[in-house]
């Protein structure tokens, strides 16, 4: 029908944009004045967040681990395939990491297809309703651990107080080595301070008993930063959402 055929166009559309690889062949392309919002939304983020500080190069002392910037950029469609946002990602180029100097295990658990199954037939056999969500700027929210000494070079549209000076990280970046390891251990620490259980065998799986007798069963399996949910009463696993951020 018509309606099909302009989502099939819109989603050509989409397509046929430029995807740049720095920002540098961004600011070059038609569409520059958009990726250059979506950078400085994407550091004024990291800004609010305390992602990182900005420290006088000259303070910096031999030998510490200066990691380069790698760039992200996505052009993202809606459902009807027109583009809903341009989008940019600052991360880190963790290649220069060194185990046991900047971070110890990266190892972090992931979800099995089958457990996302499973969680599907218990909502349906106990009638429960389901939700899916995702965190946003997940691993940015988790804190290196104390001691732990990183620099990052900054973005050219940074606004630093002196010119060269480097920043120095205090939480997580996408890139960082063990980045999906410390926000899997944070994220994990606050649902059992919420009341969560974890599951031994499959740690990703994550059930609550609530109601007047502990009667009603809530259970959330999280993949990464995306995580689906069943419960009969949603609203309880909606308000421990709402807590985590």
């Amino acid at each position: 029908g018509t309606a099909d055929i302009a989502r099939h166009l819109a989603l050509v559309a989409a397509s046929s944009v430029r995807v740049p690889r720095s920002t540098a062949e961004a600011m070059r392309l038609p569409e520059a004045e958009q990726w250059r919002t979506a950078v400085h939304k994407e550091i004024k983020q990291m800004n609010d967040l305390n992602v990182w500080e900005e420290v006088d190069r000259a303070e910096v002392a031999p030998g510490a681990t200066i990691l380069p910037f790698a760039e992200q950029f996505r052009v993202k469609p809606d459902a009807d395939g027109q583009i809903e946002k341009f989008k940019f990602r600052f991360c880190a180029n963790g290649s220069r990491q060194v185990q046991g100097k900047d971070f110890n295990q990266a190892y972090a658990p992931v979800i099995d297809p089958v457990l996302f199954r499973w969680l599907l037939c218990v909502a349906a056999a106990m009638a429960m309703q389901t939700r899916q969500f995702d965190f946003s700027g997940a691993f940015l929210n988790s804190s290196l651990p104390e001691g732990r000494i990183i620099y990052i070079k900054p973005h050219p549209f940074h606004r630093l107080k002196k010119k060269g000076n480097l920043l120095r990280l205090l939480k997580s970046l996408y890139g960082n080595r063990d980045s999906a390891r410390l926000w899997f251990n944070n994220m994990s620490k606050k649902f059992i301070e919420l009341g969560w259980h974890q599951n031994k065998q499959e740690p990703c799986l994550f059930s609550k008993r609530y109601g007047e007798d502990d009667s009603r069963l809530a259970i959330i399996v999280v993949h990464v930063d995306d995580g689906a949910a069943a419960a009969s009463d949603v609203s309880v696993i909606e308000n421990d959402l709402k807590a985590m951020r």
